[in-house]
């Protein structure tokens, strides 16, 4: 049986010297899965301290046992020197797990406090009441849309007269050449024109309250039938 407690481990893992009197006894990990019935993988993951690659700690002793005592070790000491190791990891796992924990009553973004938090709705409702403003402002003074539908442009007729017809936003006032037209609740409006001989010119001027005008312009020619 090796001597186990006499040889010179002090500064090594319990993997450290089991895979060191492996290789003195001269065996592979291959032959200790030969004869122990223990995954070469695993022997590997216990030379190596992997001890979360392993099944698990029922799999790990009975690992050990067996490892040990086909070394010819103490398998007593080497599960008391694997109880050691693995305390020594679960200190080492709770610190990492620790250190990146922030302090205990330690808020974690300062500038979030409620008076921040008020002062941060005060000025968002601000900016919505000025959007709101320079929104209606832009619709105040915008000019109003007008849309003529008959006639089309540079239009050509015999008949002395036309129904002008045309579209505008509700409460806009409406002139054609000058004279106020009636403007329908809807915005429409219509107008007959004396066409004269030669070419017709018809200006169309929508106008709000405060505000730009739009104004349209139609030629309209009548030609001599005669």
């Amino acid at each position: 049986m090796a001597e186990f407690r006499k040889r010179n481990f002090a500064d090594k893992t319990l993997g450290e010297k089991l895979r060191e009197i492996r290789q003195e006894s001269g065996y592979s990990q291959k032959k200790v899965e030969e004869n122990i019935n223990v995954s070469e993988k695993y022997i590997r993951y216990l030379e190596e301290g992997h001890y979360e690659k392993l099944p698990g700690e029922v799999y790990i002793k009975s690992f050990l046992k067996k490892y040990a005592d086909f070394l010819s070790v103490n398998k007593e000491k080497v599960l008391a020197l694997y109880e050691n190791e693995k305390k020594i990891y679960q200190k080492l796992d709770s610190y990492d797990s620790n250190q990146y924990l922030p302090p205990k009553g330690k808020v974690k973004f300062p500038f979030l406090n409620p008076k921040n938090l008020r002062n941060l709705i005060i000025i968002l409702f601000i900016l919505a009441i000025l959007l709101y403003l320079g929104w209606e402002l832009t619709h105040i003074i915008a000019p109003p849309k007008l849309k003529i539908n008959y006639p089309p442009e540079e239009f050509i007729t015999t008949e002395k007269s036309l129904l002008l017809e045309g579209q505008t936003e509700p409460e806009i006032s409406v002139l054609v050449n000058g004279e106020k037209v009636d403007v329908e609740r809807n915005g429409s409006f219509k107008e007959e024109i004396i066409l004269k001989e030669g070419v017709n010119v018809i200006e169309i001027t929508a106008h709000k309250k405060q505000g730009e005008e739009n104004k349209v312009i139609r030629r309209v020619m009548l030609k001599n039938v005669e």
